[in-house]
């Protein structure tokens, strides 16, 4: 079964954290970032709203240029890019080439369809979908524009470890790659 997480950021200087990661609370931690998800069959409404208004964090909304850096950076990090939905619907050339595109692994094939969506149509990206290459079993992980991962990770240990990724902390805007030791 999915699991989808509301994604937040903690906020600087908020070092004591009141809880720790507990799938049965639905609260899982980074690592290395200063990210938490909650789970969103557990979290909703006015659970949530209590919770930022006594913990501070911040939902945060992924930038178009962290999506970017995310596919020029995918080999380098180990990640496969899997799909790509945009913000409007794509003809059925389009996503046709957009396919092909992805399966080759053209990183900058993909980068230039993207720029031409964006430019030409107004059409952002709204989430991205990939593999995380030394993961076993590979799961599928998607990340979306709003903040949201959604995943088939159902060990909570593996599920922290993703949210701890290099993938995640680009996406996030919490890692950004010195490109020379990529």
């Amino acid at each position: 079964m999915s699991k989808k997480l509301y994604m937040y950021r903690i906020l600087p200087g908020y070092k004591d954290t009141p809880f720790h990661s507990n799938e049965q609370d639905g609260v899982f931690l980074s690592h290395n970032w200063p990210l938490l998800g909650l789970d969103r069959q557990i979290w909703r409404g006015q659970k949530v709203k209590k919770f930022q208004t006594e913990i501070p964090v911040k939902p945060f909304e992924v930038r178009q240029k962290k999506f970017d850096l995310l596919i020029s950076i995918s080999k380098e990090i180990g990640i496969r890019l899997i799909k790509i939905n945009f913000s409007n619907d794509l003809y059925e050339e389009e996503h046709i080439a957009l396919l092909s595109l992805i399966r080759m692994s053209d990183i900058e094939g993909i980068l230039q369809f993207i720029e031409q969506q964006r430019y030409d149509f107004g059409n952002d990206i709204e989430s991205i979908t990939f593999l995380v290459d030394d993961s076993n079993p590979k799961e599928h992980v998607t990340f979306t524009r709003e903040g949201v991962l959604i995943s088939d990770i159902d060990d909570e240990q593996e599920l922290e470890d993703m949210l701890s990724s290099l993938p995640i902390g680009v996406l996030s805007g919490t890692y950004l790659p010195n490109l020379e030791e990529l």
